[in-house]
């Protein structure tokens, strides 16, 4: 018995439902789908088509991720319920001691958390997951200045580079004499290997604790002193991939000059940064980048002024939940939520029962079977 022929029909998708079925993707597909002909390059990197986009992921958004919690003493792993119900609090048991203030999360990548002991040099990094973890004991590249390091100008940033198969761990620090020099190394974890990629002096101040991980680069806040002797936000970004040095991403036009940089962050895998008025702590504005190395493409998500007093420490966006109304922001003091529809006071203590009142740090993270070694 002969099998009947299927013909194919040949339909031609009209461009706008093209437009509105593609704006469901998340931007990683969005950035890999520009390449498929011109017309769905112009069409995916037109800003009306990324702001539908973000709008359309943003309440979609699902919190499948864990957060990693240091209070100082233990680490925690959180679990949100992005509607507000029951948040899931496990301490979680780790063959490292933690010795605050001078242990930092420093990223976390591919499932694996990197955490540093600023004081003593010693680096871990670890799988919560299944609780392997590699120490490098003295983490400093040869000769490295320690005894001109000012610890407050020490800072780190973790990575994965997948050509070479490797973990990068990113290492920028400042020497306090009246120079001011800084010093970049990075450290491959699985060869066990040094490199000094960049030596500067100053314009480029690392000022908080950065490394975000976006676009496969690593984002730190900076400024550098004009020639009047002022200082100028910066935004700097090391590739892990290229390697050759760092490169400025250009930060939206704010209304003031009193703005800087209180953190940078990650939020539906876009970088977001977090602006605070240097006069007045209570004054804070939000933004993200729709299309990464596009100064254009910057929005803003909120711009408020508190009654909180948060001082001048940083605060990162984590999540948005209840259907993109609110975004989940943590804080050294604790979590905080900004709440759109509220016009008094859109900004409140979050609470979550079971973990302790200080915590310090808080990080993403996903669970993987990656080994350490």
């Amino acid at each position: 018995m002969r099998k009947k022929k299927i013909k194919s029909l040949d339909v031609e998708v009209p461009p706008e439902l093209w437009e509105q079925i593609l704006a469901y993707l998340p931007i990683k597909s969005i950035a890999r789908s520009r390449c498929v002909s011109k017309s769905w390059f112009k069409m995916l990197t037109d800003l009306k088509f990324l702001e539908m986009n973000f709008e359309l992921v943003k309440k979609q958004s699902k919190i499948d991720l864990e957060t990693m919690v240091c209070d100082g003493d233990d680490l925690y792993s959180l679990k949100i319920d992005p509607y507000g119900g029951n948040h899931r609090v496990i301490e979680i048991d780790h063959s490292f001691d933690i010795m605050e203030p001078h242990t930092r999360i420093v990223g976390s990548c591919e499932g694996l958390i990197c955490v540093a002991q600023i004081d003593i040099g010693d680096v871990y990094v670890w799988n919560p997951h299944t609780h392997q973890f590699k120490h490098r004991r003295d983490f400093s590249y040869p000769n490295e200045p320690h005894e001109q390091c000012d610890w407050s100008y020490l800072f780190y940033g973790f990575g994965y580079n997948a050509t070479k198969r490797d973990f990068l761990l990113v290492k920028i620090f400042s020497t306090n004499d009246a120079e001011y020099q800084s010093h970049v190394y990075v450290h491959a974890l699985r060869r066990n290997s040094w490199r000094k990629i960049e030596y500067f002096r100053m314009p480029y101040v690392v000022t908080v604790d950065g490394g975000a991980l976006v676009n496969d680069s690593l984002h730190w806040p900076a400024y550098h002193f004009t020639d009047s002797n002022e200082s100028v936000n910066l935004l700097i970004a090391y590739n892990i991939y290229k390697g050759k040095g760092f490169k400025e991403v250009k930060l939206p036009d704010l209304e003031s000059e009193n703005w800087h940089i209180r953190s940078v962050g990650v939020l539906n895998g876009l970088l977001t940064v977090l602006f605070g008025d240097k006069n007045d702590t209570t004054k804070l504005e939000l933004w993200i980048m729709l299309d990464y190395g596009r100064k254009e493409s910057w929005r803003n998500l909120f711009k408020i002024t508190t009654s909180i007093r948060l001082g001048w420490l940083s605060m990162h966006p984590l999540y948005f939940m209840n259907n993109g109304a609110e975004i989940l922001l943590s804080h050294r003091e604790g979590f905080y939520f900004y709440d759109s529809k509220d016009q008094d006071e859109p900004l409140k203590k979050y609470v979550i029962h079971n973990l302790p009142t200080g915590i310090y740090q808080s990080i993403k993270y996903f669970d993987s079977d990656i080994s350490t070694r």
